[in-house]
């Protein structure tokens, strides 16, 4: 089910991932027969990760003279641990674990969800309310991130990463902080102009405050 839904940036970053078009960090994970070569992108690591940004910036990353590619080591980690971090997927393992009764596992992940929520939110704010609203077991990220949203609402509205909300029939949208006009399904007409900014209209001001 979350499949059809996790869309947007991750899914760009996850196809990104898989095609391994063009990787510059090369991350050797496991040990032994489990060990398994890794390839992905500095920009994508540096905007998903307080880890890899500070390595990454910092210069203390190890860069391989022939290939040009950053190098990590992570013995520590199973390649099948990082293979989920780097697709994106822990929604989808939080609703597995919800269908299954695993309760240890989803508040886990819950507490590790919530470390990074305001970088989740501005990602990908509407596929993350859908998922945790038909789930009982999600309530405590659900109401952080109604807290977050409450306080820093452009999180949301003026993140250039956020696609949303939809109004009417999905023909009036926020991007950003700008409104696209894309049909005439909304009813009554507003005579919103497409490309228009949010502060022109008093109606997305009461969505802000």
């Amino acid at each position: 089910m979350s499949s059809n839904f996790l869309t947007g940036i991750a899914e760009d970053y996850r196809q990104l991932y898989e095609t391994r078009e063009d990787y510059d960090v090369i991350i050797y994970v496991g040990e032994e027969s489990n060990a398994e070569e890794i390839h992905a992108h500095s920009l994508v690591l540096r905007t998903r990760s307080t880890y890899f940004r500070g390595a990454l910036s910092s210069g203390w990353a190890t860069k391989d003279k022939d290939s040009g590619c950053f190098i990590f080591n992570k013995p520590n980690i199973s390649p099948l641990i990082f293979e989920f971090i780097l697709k994106d997927t822990i929604l989808e393992l939080l609703v597995a674990s919800d269908e299954f009764g695993l309760t240890k596992l989803i508040d886990h992940f819950q507490q590790n969800f919530g470390g990074n929520l305001e970088i989740h939110l501005s990602q990908n704010p509407v596929d993350i309310f859908y998922i945790i609203a038909q789930h009982e077991a999600f309530n405590e990220i659900r109401n952080l991130s109604l807290e977050t949203i409450s306080t820093k609402p452009e999180i949301v509205f003026e993140s250039n990463n956020s696609y949303g909300p939809n109004f009417g029939s999905g023909d009036l949208h926020l991007n950003g902080n700008c409104v696209n006009a894309s049909g005439n399904g909304y009813h009554p007409s507003v005579g919103i102009t497409n490309g228009s900014q949010i502060e022109d209209y008093e109606v997305f001001q009461v969505i802000k405050k």
